[in-house]
């Protein structure tokens, strides 16, 4: 519902912004497919969603995919979860190789799956080396529709200058909208960068949020 409410003044500020006619134009149609799309993912959620407002209920729509994967199915009530970039050979991974091993080490005591998003750029003996090393579950991002383009997206043939590149914006789209639907059997979730290094936990963050009545995030 934030995300949808996000989408909404995202798209009303750009009403007000000193835009001519038809950038604006091209503004409100790429927003209003984006909101079709947050929408059909929430009708997943639940039984109710989120209904289109006036604005955005026009019958040219084009009909969206419904074939939306089913979530993971935990083996444990937690998830610890990063993107990871991908690579050739082992020496691409001894960072998130490091950062999985200490993560286990300060979360001993704490049942959660350790998931491991990539965009289908590990090779399969890098994946059995990690699964053999670390408890580790790799899930392609693909799967839930990242890095892939919205079909209602055309790109520029050249990057605007200070632009940035595509598959960071692959990225941030991930993270802003497609992991919520992949992990939502989970209790709760917790992204840990595959640089990130924990050193020492003085409280167990999945056990803590559980105790905050009502904390959702």
């Amino acid at each position: 519902l934030l995300q949808a409410m996000m989408l909404w003044y995202s798209w009303n500020a750009s009403l007000r912004a000193n835009e001519d006619a038809k950038a604006c134009e091209k503004r409100h149609a790429s927003l209003r497919q984006e909101y079709l799309e947050l929408n059909e993912q929430l009708s997943h959620f639940s039984s109710s969603h989120i209904s289109i407002p006036h604005e955005f209920s026009s019958s040219a729509a084009e009909p969206l995919s419904s074939s939306v994967p089913e979530p993971l199915e935990p083996a444990a009530p937690f998830a610890a979860f990063t993107l990871v970039r991908g690579g050739d050979g082992r020496q691409n991974y001894q960072g998130y190789e490091e950062r999985s091993v200490k993560l286990h080490s300060v979360l001993a005591n704490t049942s959660f799956d350790d998931i491991a998003f990539h965009e289908g750029n590990v090779p399969d003996d890098v994946i059995r080396h990690l699964q053999g090393t670390i408890r580790v579950r790799f899930v392609d991002a693909r799967d839930y529709g990242g890095f892939q383009l919205p079909r209602f997206i055309k790109l520029r043939k050249w990057r605007q200058p200070g632009g940035y590149r595509l598959g960071y914006k692959h990225m941030c789209r991930f993270f802003f909208l497609q992991w919520f639907h992949a992990l939502r059997r989970y209790r709760l979730a917790m992204r840990i960068d595959e640089d990130v290094l924990i050193q020492e936990l003085t409280v167990d963050p999945f056990a803590y949020m559980e105790l905050q009545k009502g904390a959702v995030y």
